[in-house]
């Protein structure tokens, strides 16, 4: 029996995958679990489709990361945080920090995994980040100051 699998089955496939598997194990098994459904004409049809709309948001999404990591070249953002007296940070600045940062001063909406930091940003001053995704780096300044 052909079936269209609805999740990831360890030895049989991936999601979405179109397989033949024998009408016990799909009826008795597969199908009343809710991780398969049989491969109709009409399934198959569906398939098709959602595999188009996802490749379309896919490339879409990929367009705009690369619109926003372009805007992105070159520009300064400020964090102001609370400080000692030697200028070491209470705590450490991450790149979910930054993103938030970015979203709130540019509305630029970027992924925190694309910002590169080897490790959380701990003294007040300049950094340079490089932002990597979608085949696209950009680097930007961040300067951290001591709030009041």
């Amino acid at each position: 029996m052909k079936i269209i699998l609805l999740q990831d089955i360890v030895g049989l496939g991936r999601k979405n995958d179109v397989k033949n598997v024998s009408d016990g194990y799909a009826q008795n098994f597969l199908i009343p679990r809710g991780m398969a459904v049989a491969a109709t004409e009409v399934a198959l049809k569906h398939l098709e489709n959602k595999k188009a709309r996802e490749e379309n948001e896919k490339r879409i999404q990929q367009d705009l990361a690369i619109k926003v990591i372009k805007d992105l070249d070159g520009k300064s953002i400020t964090i102001k945080t609370k400080a000692d007296q030697r200028g070491g940070l209470f705590a450490g600045i991450h790149s979910q920090d930054i993103a938030s940062e970015l979203e709130s001063q540019f509305r630029l909406v970027i992924d925190p995994k694309n910002i590169i930091l080897k490790h959380p940003i701990k003294n007040l001053g300049e950094h340079t980040i490089d932002v990597k995704g979608a085949g696209k780096s950009a680097r930007f300044t961040l300067v951290v100051e001591e709030s009041e």
